[in-house]
Protein backbone atom coordinates (compact mmCIF):
# COMPACT_ATOMS: atom_id res chain seq x y z
CA UNK A 1 0.00 0.00 0.00
CA UNK A 2 1.22 3.42 -0.86
CA UNK A 3 1.23 6.48 1.54
CA UNK A 4 -1.90 7.81 -0.58
CA UNK A 5 -4.03 5.02 0.15
CA UNK A 6 -4.61 6.56 3.53
CA UNK A 7 -5.09 10.14 2.49
CA UNK A 8 -8.59 9.82 3.60
CA UNK A 9 -8.15 8.45 7.27
CA UNK A 10 -5.17 10.69 7.85
CA UNK A 11 -7.17 13.79 6.44
CA UNK A 12 -10.41 12.54 8.89
CA UNK A 13 -7.99 12.34 12.03
CA UNK A 14 -6.08 15.76 11.06
CA UNK A 15 -9.54 17.33 10.93
CA UNK A 16 -10.67 15.93 14.43
CA UNK A 17 -7.72 16.87 16.04
CA UNK A 18 -7.80 20.48 14.73
CA UNK A 19 -10.83 20.84 16.04
CA UNK A 20 -9.79 21.24 19.79
CA UNK A 21 -9.11 24.45 20.75
CA UNK A 22 -5.25 23.20 22.56
CA UNK A 23 -4.24 26.56 23.11
CA UNK A 24 -3.30 26.79 27.12
CA UNK A 25 -6.43 26.81 29.74
CA UNK A 26 -6.51 26.36 33.78
CA UNK A 27 -5.86 23.66 34.88
CA UNK A 28 -8.29 20.91 35.74
CA UNK A 29 -8.34 17.21 37.72
CA UNK A 30 -6.09 15.08 35.47
CA UNK A 31 -5.51 17.93 32.76
CA UNK A 32 -3.27 20.01 34.22
CA UNK A 33 -3.14 22.10 30.94
CA UNK A 34 -6.94 22.08 30.67
CA UNK A 35 -9.76 19.97 29.71
CA UNK A 36 -9.36 20.69 25.75
CA UNK A 37 -5.65 19.74 25.84
CA UNK A 38 -6.58 16.47 27.86
CA UNK A 39 -9.28 15.68 25.35
CA UNK A 40 -6.90 16.12 22.43
CA UNK A 41 -4.41 13.44 24.10
CA UNK A 42 -7.40 10.87 24.69
CA UNK A 43 -8.50 11.34 21.07
CA UNK A 44 -5.20 10.84 19.90
CA UNK A 45 -4.32 8.09 22.37
CA UNK A 46 -7.61 6.25 21.22
CA UNK A 47 -6.57 7.14 17.04
CA UNK A 48 -3.08 5.56 17.88
CA UNK A 49 -4.90 2.42 19.96
CA UNK A 50 -6.75 1.84 16.52
CA UNK A 51 -3.41 1.75 14.21
CA UNK A 52 -2.17 -1.04 16.40
CA UNK A 53 -0.21 0.81 19.28
CA UNK A 54 0.62 0.56 22.51
CA UNK A 55 -0.29 3.53 24.39
CA UNK A 56 0.38 5.00 27.61
CA UNK A 57 -1.35 8.35 29.14
CA UNK A 58 1.33 10.06 31.92
CA UNK A 59 -1.39 11.50 34.68
CA UNK A 60 -2.79 14.57 31.89
CA UNK A 61 1.25 15.77 31.19
CA UNK A 62 2.03 13.88 28.38
CA UNK A 63 1.55 10.50 26.51
CA UNK A 64 3.00 8.14 24.00
CA UNK A 65 2.44 5.06 21.39
CA UNK A 66 4.92 2.95 20.65
CA UNK A 67 5.44 0.07 18.21
CA UNK A 68 8.32 -2.88 18.17
CA UNK A 69 10.73 -3.22 20.44
CA UNK A 70 14.44 -3.05 21.41
CA UNK A 71 15.89 0.41 21.60
CA UNK A 72 14.00 3.20 21.62
CA UNK A 73 13.52 5.68 18.96
CA UNK A 74 11.43 8.29 19.99
CA UNK A 75 9.40 11.16 17.99
CA UNK A 76 8.78 13.77 20.03
CA UNK A 77 4.93 15.64 18.98
CA UNK A 78 3.53 17.91 20.76
CA UNK A 79 -0.72 18.95 20.20
CA UNK A 80 -1.04 22.30 22.07
CA UNK A 81 -1.02 25.35 20.14
CA UNK A 82 -0.61 29.65 19.61
CA UNK A 83 -3.50 31.31 21.19
CA UNK A 84 -5.22 33.03 18.54
CA UNK A 85 -8.32 35.27 16.82
CA UNK A 86 -11.15 34.00 15.17
CA UNK A 87 -11.64 37.06 13.43
CA UNK A 88 -7.80 37.12 12.18
CA UNK A 89 -8.70 34.52 9.91
CA UNK A 90 -10.26 33.92 6.66
CA UNK A 91 -11.18 30.28 7.57
CA UNK A 92 -12.69 28.72 10.89
CA UNK A 93 -9.07 28.30 12.75
CA UNK A 94 -10.94 25.05 14.29
CA UNK A 95 -12.49 23.85 10.99
CA UNK A 96 -10.06 22.07 8.84
CA UNK A 97 -11.65 23.21 5.80
CA UNK A 98 -9.81 22.18 2.57
CA UNK A 99 -9.86 24.89 -0.20
CA UNK A 100 -7.90 24.08 -3.31
CA UNK A 101 -5.98 21.09 -2.23
CA UNK A 102 -5.13 22.93 1.17
CA UNK A 103 -6.06 22.19 4.42
CA UNK A 104 -6.23 25.55 6.82
CA UNK A 105 -6.42 25.25 10.60
CA UNK A 106 -4.19 26.15 13.79
CA UNK A 107 -1.83 23.34 13.90
CA UNK A 108 -2.18 22.00 10.40
CA UNK A 109 1.49 22.75 10.41
CA UNK A 110 2.52 23.33 13.89
CA UNK A 111 2.12 20.83 14.98
CA UNK A 112 -0.66 18.66 14.27
CA UNK A 113 0.32 17.83 10.68
CA UNK A 114 2.98 16.67 10.83
CA UNK A 115 2.00 14.25 13.86
CA UNK A 116 -0.77 12.98 12.00
CA UNK A 117 1.81 12.29 9.14
CA UNK A 118 4.43 10.56 11.21
CA UNK A 119 1.40 8.52 12.74
CA UNK A 120 0.62 7.04 9.33
CA UNK A 121 4.19 6.84 8.21
CA UNK A 122 4.43 4.20 10.83
CA UNK A 123 1.34 2.81 10.16
CA UNK A 124 2.34 2.71 6.65
CA UNK A 125 5.60 0.32 7.75
CA UNK A 126 3.43 -1.96 9.95
CA UNK A 127 0.81 -2.95 7.37
CA UNK A 128 3.66 -3.87 5.11
CA UNK A 129 4.80 -6.01 7.53
CA UNK A 130 8.58 -3.60 7.88
CA UNK A 131 11.15 -4.68 10.38
CA UNK A 132 11.75 -3.01 12.77
CA UNK A 133 15.00 -2.86 14.44
CA UNK A 134 14.30 -0.22 17.33
CA UNK A 135 10.99 0.17 19.10
CA UNK A 136 9.23 3.57 17.83
CA UNK A 137 7.61 5.58 20.32
CA UNK A 138 5.66 8.66 19.35
CA UNK A 139 5.46 11.00 22.57
CA UNK A 140 2.69 13.87 22.85
CA UNK A 141 3.82 16.78 24.46
CA UNK A 142 1.00 19.35 25.56
CA UNK A 143 2.59 22.53 26.22
CA UNK A 144 5.85 23.35 23.79
CA UNK A 145 4.73 26.35 22.33
CA UNK A 146 4.43 28.35 26.08
CA UNK A 147 8.57 27.34 26.35
CA UNK A 148 7.99 26.13 29.80
CA UNK A 149 8.08 21.97 28.48
CA UNK A 150 6.43 20.55 31.43
CA UNK A 151 5.18 17.72 29.63
CA UNK A 152 8.24 16.45 28.05
CA UNK A 153 9.47 17.05 31.76
CA UNK A 154 7.06 15.11 33.40
CA UNK A 155 7.43 12.38 30.57
CA UNK A 156 10.98 12.14 30.99
CA UNK A 157 11.17 12.06 35.10
CA UNK A 158 9.04 8.89 34.16
CA UNK A 159 9.93 7.23 31.15
CA UNK A 160 13.76 8.84 30.69
CA UNK A 161 15.40 9.89 27.61
CA UNK A 162 14.87 7.94 24.41
CA UNK A 163 18.25 7.08 22.78
CA UNK A 164 17.59 8.77 20.26
CA UNK A 165 14.79 10.44 18.15
CA UNK A 166 13.06 13.03 16.27
CA UNK A 167 10.66 16.04 16.10
CA UNK A 168 8.51 16.37 13.24
CA UNK A 169 7.97 19.66 14.23
CA UNK A 170 9.46 22.27 11.42
CA UNK A 171 10.94 22.07 8.04
CA UNK A 172 12.54 19.50 5.29
CA UNK A 173 14.90 17.76 4.38
CA UNK A 174 16.53 18.08 8.17
CA UNK A 175 17.65 20.25 10.72
CA UNK A 176 20.58 19.53 12.54
CA UNK A 177 20.85 23.22 14.42
CA UNK A 178 18.79 25.37 16.30
CA UNK A 179 19.64 28.34 17.94
CA UNK A 180 19.47 28.47 21.63
CA UNK A 181 16.58 30.74 23.10
CA UNK A 182 16.12 32.83 26.20
CA UNK A 183 13.28 34.85 27.55
CA UNK A 184 13.59 37.93 29.70
CA UNK A 185 11.21 39.72 31.75
CA UNK A 186 12.46 43.92 31.33
CA UNK A 187 11.05 46.19 34.08
CA UNK A 188 11.80 49.79 33.52
CA UNK A 189 11.45 52.29 36.46
CA UNK A 190 8.71 54.28 37.27
CA UNK A 191 8.67 57.96 37.16
CA UNK A 192 6.86 60.53 38.71
CA UNK A 193 4.35 62.66 36.69
CA UNK A 194 4.65 60.38 33.45
CA UNK A 195 2.46 61.45 30.82
CA UNK A 196 2.10 57.90 29.64
CA UNK A 197 -0.66 56.13 32.03
CA UNK A 198 -0.94 52.79 30.30
CA UNK A 199 1.00 50.63 27.59
CA UNK A 200 -0.10 47.40 26.51
CA UNK A 201 0.89 45.37 23.33
CA UNK A 202 1.33 41.30 22.73
CA UNK A 203 0.11 38.03 23.89
CA UNK A 204 3.05 35.96 23.92
CA UNK A 205 6.89 36.86 23.92
CA UNK A 206 7.24 34.35 20.56
CA UNK A 207 5.10 36.61 18.43
CA UNK A 208 5.57 39.87 16.73
CA UNK A 209 2.87 42.17 18.24
CA UNK A 210 0.62 43.44 16.15
CA UNK A 211 -1.51 45.60 17.59
CA UNK A 212 -0.47 48.52 20.28
CA UNK A 213 -1.82 50.99 22.51
CA UNK A 214 -0.81 53.97 25.46
CA UNK A 215 -3.00 56.65 26.86
CA UNK A 216 -0.68 59.31 27.46
CA UNK A 217 -1.99 63.02 28.79
CA UNK A 218 0.84 65.12 26.31
CA UNK A 219 -0.84 66.53 23.27
CA UNK A 220 3.10 66.71 22.11
CA UNK A 221 2.88 63.36 21.78
CA UNK A 222 -0.19 62.96 20.36
CA UNK A 223 0.54 65.09 17.60
CA UNK A 224 3.94 63.23 17.00
CA UNK A 225 1.72 60.05 16.96
CA UNK A 226 -0.56 61.27 14.25
CA UNK A 227 2.02 63.03 12.29
CA UNK A 228 3.71 59.12 12.06
CA UNK A 229 0.34 57.99 10.84
CA UNK A 230 -0.71 56.50 14.03
CA UNK A 231 -4.32 56.43 15.63
CA UNK A 232 -5.15 59.20 17.82
CA UNK A 233 -8.54 59.15 19.50
CA UNK A 234 -8.96 62.17 22.51
CA UNK A 235 -11.65 62.03 25.24
CA UNK A 236 -10.21 64.42 27.51
CA UNK A 237 -6.92 62.30 27.41
CA UNK A 238 -5.32 60.60 24.33
CA UNK A 239 -5.52 57.44 23.57
CA UNK A 240 -2.56 56.14 20.68
CA UNK A 241 -2.78 52.82 18.56
CA UNK A 242 -0.73 51.52 16.42
CA UNK A 243 -1.21 48.65 13.97
CA UNK A 244 1.65 45.97 12.41
CA UNK A 245 1.73 42.82 11.16
CA UNK A 246 2.26 39.25 13.39
CA UNK A 247 5.53 37.03 12.59
CA UNK A 248 6.76 33.98 14.77
CA UNK A 249 9.35 35.54 17.77
CA UNK A 250 12.35 33.70 15.44
CA UNK A 251 11.81 35.82 12.72
CA UNK A 252 11.11 39.42 13.52
CA UNK A 253 12.04 40.98 10.55
CA UNK A 254 8.94 38.93 8.59
CA UNK A 255 6.48 41.32 10.90
CA UNK A 256 6.05 44.62 12.29
CA UNK A 257 5.79 45.20 15.66
CA UNK A 258 3.12 47.40 16.28
CA UNK A 259 4.62 48.31 19.82
CA UNK A 260 7.87 49.71 18.61
CA UNK A 261 6.05 52.03 16.50
CA UNK A 262 4.46 53.26 19.98
CA UNK A 263 8.17 53.39 21.99
CA UNK A 264 9.44 55.25 18.81
CA UNK A 265 6.95 58.46 19.26
CA UNK A 266 7.42 58.57 22.70
CA UNK A 267 11.77 58.12 22.22
CA UNK A 268 11.32 61.04 19.63
CA UNK A 269 9.39 63.20 22.42
CA UNK A 270 12.13 62.44 25.06
CA UNK A 271 10.08 60.45 27.48
CA UNK A 272 11.86 58.69 29.90
CA UNK A 273 12.11 55.55 30.09
CA UNK A 274 10.54 54.39 26.70
CA UNK A 275 13.34 56.46 25.13
CA UNK A 276 15.75 54.17 26.43
CA UNK A 277 13.40 50.66 25.99
CA UNK A 278 13.52 52.06 22.36
CA UNK A 279 17.01 52.64 22.09
CA UNK A 280 17.27 48.90 23.76
CA UNK A 281 15.23 46.80 21.52
CA UNK A 282 14.52 48.60 18.23
CA UNK A 283 17.06 46.64 16.49
CA UNK A 284 16.08 42.84 15.90
CA UNK A 285 19.35 41.43 16.48
CA UNK A 286 20.18 42.82 19.52
CA UNK A 287 22.98 45.62 18.42
CA UNK A 288 21.28 47.74 21.41
CA UNK A 289 22.01 45.68 24.05
CA UNK A 290 25.58 44.53 22.92
CA UNK A 291 24.38 41.26 21.80
CA UNK A 292 24.19 40.98 18.38
CA UNK A 293 25.96 38.09 18.24
CA UNK A 294 26.46 35.88 14.60
CA UNK A 295 28.23 33.01 13.60
CA UNK A 296 28.73 30.95 10.19
CA UNK A 297 26.34 27.95 10.89
CA UNK A 298 23.06 29.38 12.98
CA UNK A 299 23.60 33.38 11.52
CA UNK A 300 22.19 36.56 13.59
CA UNK A 301 20.95 36.73 16.79
CA UNK A 302 17.20 37.89 16.78
CA UNK A 303 15.11 39.54 19.53
CA UNK A 304 11.21 40.04 19.50
CA UNK A 305 9.90 42.06 22.05
CA UNK A 306 7.04 40.64 22.26
CA UNK A 307 4.57 41.36 25.36
CA UNK A 308 4.59 45.22 26.78
CA UNK A 309 2.11 45.93 30.26
CA UNK A 310 2.32 49.02 32.12
CA UNK A 311 -0.89 50.49 34.34
CA UNK A 312 -1.66 53.61 35.59
CA UNK A 313 1.08 54.95 38.02
CA UNK A 314 2.46 50.77 37.73
CA UNK A 315 6.24 50.17 35.99
CA UNK A 316 6.15 49.06 32.34
CA UNK A 317 6.81 45.43 31.89
CA UNK A 318 8.48 43.83 28.44
CA UNK A 319 8.92 39.85 27.68
CA UNK A 320 11.46 39.46 25.30
CA UNK A 321 12.63 36.55 23.27
CA UNK A 322 16.10 35.97 21.69
CA UNK A 323 17.00 32.90 19.92
CA UNK A 324 21.10 33.08 20.06
CA UNK A 325 23.90 31.48 18.03
CA UNK A 326 26.26 29.01 18.93
CA UNK A 327 29.38 31.15 19.62
CA UNK A 328 27.46 32.74 22.79
CA UNK A 329 25.79 31.85 26.35
CA UNK A 330 22.70 32.81 28.19
CA UNK A 331 25.64 34.22 31.02
CA UNK A 332 27.39 36.26 28.42
CA UNK A 333 24.22 37.63 26.98
CA UNK A 334 22.66 38.48 30.54
CA UNK A 335 26.06 40.06 31.08
CA UNK A 336 25.92 42.30 28.38
CA UNK A 337 21.88 42.88 28.64
CA UNK A 338 22.82 44.59 32.51
CA UNK A 339 25.79 46.61 31.27
CA UNK A 340 23.83 48.62 28.25
CA UNK A 341 20.85 49.00 29.90
CA UNK A 342 21.90 49.35 33.33
CA UNK A 343 18.31 50.91 34.66
CA UNK A 344 16.15 48.14 33.44
CA UNK A 345 15.65 45.23 35.89
CA UNK A 346 16.23 41.72 34.52
CA UNK A 347 14.48 38.37 35.61
CA UNK A 348 15.69 35.18 33.60
CA UNK A 349 12.19 33.17 31.81
CA UNK A 350 12.34 30.13 30.10
CA UNK A 351 15.01 28.72 28.50
CA UNK A 352 16.99 26.15 26.33
CA UNK A 353 20.79 25.63 24.96
CA UNK A 354 20.98 25.33 21.13
CA UNK A 355 21.09 22.25 19.69
CA UNK A 356 23.72 20.82 16.79
CA UNK A 357 24.28 17.52 15.44
CA UNK A 358 26.85 17.40 12.89
CA UNK A 359 26.43 16.95 9.26
CA UNK A 360 28.24 13.69 9.36
CA UNK A 361 25.62 12.19 11.99
CA UNK A 362 24.52 8.39 10.71
CA UNK A 363 21.01 10.17 11.97
CA UNK A 364 20.92 13.54 9.50
CA UNK A 365 22.74 11.00 6.56
CA UNK A 366 19.80 8.64 7.12
CA UNK A 367 16.95 11.33 7.22
CA UNK A 368 18.87 13.18 4.21
CA UNK A 369 19.18 10.21 2.27
CA UNK A 370 15.48 9.12 2.41
CA UNK A 371 14.61 12.70 1.21
CA UNK A 372 16.89 12.31 -1.81
CA UNK A 373 15.60 8.99 -2.49
CA UNK A 374 11.59 10.28 -2.59
CA UNK A 375 12.27 13.56 -4.41
CA UNK A 376 15.25 12.57 -6.38
CA UNK A 377 17.67 15.78 -5.18
CA UNK A 378 20.59 16.16 -2.97
CA UNK A 379 19.23 18.08 0.15
CA UNK A 380 21.50 19.58 2.10
CA UNK A 381 20.36 19.82 6.18
CA UNK A 382 19.27 23.07 7.44
CA UNK A 383 19.89 25.63 10.65
CA UNK A 384 16.64 27.59 12.16
CA UNK A 385 16.39 29.59 14.88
Amino acid sequence: MTMKSYLTPMTDALKRLISFYTAPEPPAPLAPFGKTNAAALAYTLDLCRSLGFTVKNLDGYAGYAEYGAGETFGVLCHLDVVPFLREDWTHDPLGGEIVDGKLYGRGALDDKGPTVAALYAVKALIDQNAPFRKKVRFIFGLDEEGGEWKSVMHYFKKEGFPSVGIAPDADFPVIYSEKGKVNYFLTAPRTDNSPVLDFNAGVRANIVPDTAAMTVTDKRIADEAERCGLGVFFDNIYKITAVGRAAHGAHPDQGENAAMKLLKVLSDCGITPYDTLYGALADIHGSGLGIDFEDEISGKLTLNAGVFRKKPDGNLKVEIDIRYPHNTNQTEIKKRIKKHAPSLTLRTGSAHPPLYVPETDPLVQTLLKAYDKVTGGHAKPVSIG
